[in-house]
């Protein structure tokens, strides 16, 4: 007779465990829409410079 009782509350137990854990992926998923304030704005560090003289045509 306790092995039924001790088997019936882990079942609880566990059912438990799921509903938390389906609670918790509506929670993040419900979340995840960002604005664009969230992020640092983003800038340039260095400066890019053409090579004009350079001779060829690329990759051959």
């Amino acid at each position: 007779m306790e092995r039924k009782k001790k088997q019936a509350e882990k079942a609880v137990i566990r059912a438990q465990k799921e509903a938390e854990k389906k609670e918790q992926k509506v929670v993040t998923s419900s979340s995840s829409s960002y604005e664009e304030t969230d992020f640092p704005k983003v800038y340039l560090t260095t400066t890019v410079e053409e090579d004009e003289n350079a001779r060829g045509g690329g990759y051959e």
